[in-house]
């Protein structure tokens, strides 16, 4: 399972490595999933992928059950709040032995992510 499939990308390459099995991936936003889906088709004509409209709630995706592997890429939802009902959420829907993955890119550029600073340069000039 996806959380937060935004424009596909992650579907598209990991329904591409499939050999068994399928993908759910799961969207808040209409758009998103419509995006999703155009950029997909094959993938979701073949059975491979399933795309919802609905917001990781236990009222949204609460019925969903039994994944082997959730992961969610760069989606808010996980850094700008604690989370923990989401994330226990994420657990209950995971089987025994399953595995998570919630990873985010930071919004700062990567040079301010390492703790690297930028100073204007001045040119000085001389008088003679």
């Amino acid at each position: 399972m996806e959380i937060g499939c935004g424009g596909g990308t992650a579907a598209a390459l990991v329904c591409g490595r499939l050999c068994t099995g399928s993908v759910t991936a799961i969207d808040r936003s209409l758009t998103a999933v419509k995006k999703t889906l155009a950029r997909n088709e094959s993938y979701v004509t073949a059975g491979r992928l399933t795309v919802l409209q609905a917001p990781f709630t236990l009222a949204g995706v609460g019925e969903l059950v039994g994944f082997d592997k959730i992961f969610s890429i760069n989606v808010n939802l996980f850094w700008t709040t604690p989370a923990r009902e989401e994330l226990d959420l994420l657990r209950r829907m995971l089987v025994p032995g399953g595995r998570r993955c919630v990873r985010r890119r930071s919004p700062r550029p990567a040079w301010r992510h390492a703790g690297w600073t930028l100073s204007r340069t001045t040119r000085s000039s001389r008088s003679t």
